[in-house]
This record gives structure tokens, C-alpha cells and sequence, in this order.
């Protein structure tokens, strides 16, 4: 005999696709793809913030919105010297994993997504860390 709730309970997969399908139909506005990473840029104060390479850090946030945009750079490339360098981090590096972060949680292509994973690992393996060690998993 089956229970009583067992025959009053949806199916779990139904009940997914419902709350889609509602989500879908609101009538809010779609949000660009890089909001949250231009909020995150706009809340740094990059011309107080100095750079490894001696200017201000506004480039560095100029740097971060061409990658998020998905123009075809490596952002650790780029950043060296900016945000880090092999034996210190920069006064630029909170700001710009703030900035990952951001990206992160943004909707994102996946290959742009891959490429702040790769600064956020840079800046969080901080001072001094052998990056291509880290990188090959030793």
C-alpha cells in the first residue's frame, strides 16, 4: 500500500522544471554579461592604488574589463609586474581578486572565466611562490 505522501509528492524533476519555467517568465531585464565584474571595477579606487610598474592602477582596471570582455589576452601575462611578480604581490593584487571573484560569479564564457581562475591563483599563491611548480601540481 502506498503512503500518503508518496502520492501527493511531484516528482523532484518536475518540481525543478516548474521553478525554471517560472524563473523564465519573469518579467525582469536581462542583465549584461559582465555586470558584476564592471561593478566590481567601479567600486576600486584605481588612480589612489599604485601599480608595481610605478603609475597608478587604472590601467590595471582598464586591463581586467578588456579581459572580461573577452578580448584575447593573458591576463597573468599581462598583470606581471602590475599586480605581481615572482617574489612580491603588488598593491593592485586585492583589488584585482576582488575583480576574479567577481568574474567568477558573472556569466561569463568559459574561457574567459579560465583565465581569472589562473590570476586568482597567481595572487593567492602570493610572495615569492614558483608559479609553473604550482601550476604542474608539485
Amino acid at each position: 500500500m502506498p503512503s500518503a505522501v508518496s502520492g501527493n509528492v511531484r516528482p523532484i524533476t518536475s518540481l525543478i522544471a516548474r521553478r525554471r519555467h517560472l524563473v523564465r517568465r519573469r518579467q525582469t531585464p536581462r542583465l549584461r554579461r559582465v555586470e558584476l565584474v564592471d561593478i566590481e571595477i567601479s567600486r576600486q579606487s584605481w588612480d589612489a592604488i599604485p601599480c608595481g610598474c610605478g603609475r597608478s592602477a587604472r590601467h590595471v582596471g582598464e586591463l581586467l574589463r578588456r579581459v572580461a570582455r573577452g578580448e584575447d589576452l593573458d591576463v597573468v601575462h599581462a598583470a606581471d609586474n602590475h599586480v605581481w611578480s615572482s617574489p612580491v604581490l603588488y598593491s593592485p593584487a586585492p583589488a584585482a581578486a576582488e575583480v576574479a571573484l567577481a568574474a567568477l560569479a558573472d556569466d561569463l564564457p568559459q574561457q574567459t572565466r579560465e583565465q581569472f581562475l589562473r590570476l586568482l591563483h597567481v595572487v593567492v599563491g602570493g610572495e615569492g611562490t614558483d608559479h609553473v611548480a604550482a601550476a604542474a601540481g608539485l
